[in-house]
């Protein structure tokens, strides 16, 4: 592994546990926003159907209130920014070029 690689697998290693926070804070966002919305029953559906309920509460969002420059969305956001980082680092930290020829 080449310097530049164990730099982007820190990165990488970082922005993951980043991702782990803002994963438990989305969710919890969102459960409280079904709960804003409708009391204990679709906070409990929210809970347990996360990635559904997080695509249903978005949509929700800018239907209702016919803009996406909500807190809400804009977190969402960023949190899909973070995700597509992470894998991003990972990814090219761990994976060898196809032109590299092993000589043994």
């Amino acid at each position: 592994m080449s310097k530049a690689e164990k730099y982007l697998f820190g990165i990488g290693m970082f922005l993951f546990v980043v991702l782990i926070i803002a994963s438990y804070m989305i969710h919890l966002w969102t459960v409280l926003i079904a709960y804003d919305f409708g009391g204990a029953g679709p906070a409990l559906l929210t809970f347990f159907l996360p990635f559904f309920a997080q695509v249903f509460w978005a949509t929700y969002h800018i239907v209702s209130l016919k803009t996406i420059l909500d807190p809400y969305l804009m977190g969402l956001t960023i949190y899909a920014l973070l995700l597509l980082s992470t894998i991003l680092c990972l990814v090219l930290s761990t994976s060898r070029s196809r032109c590299e020829i092993n000589r043994d």
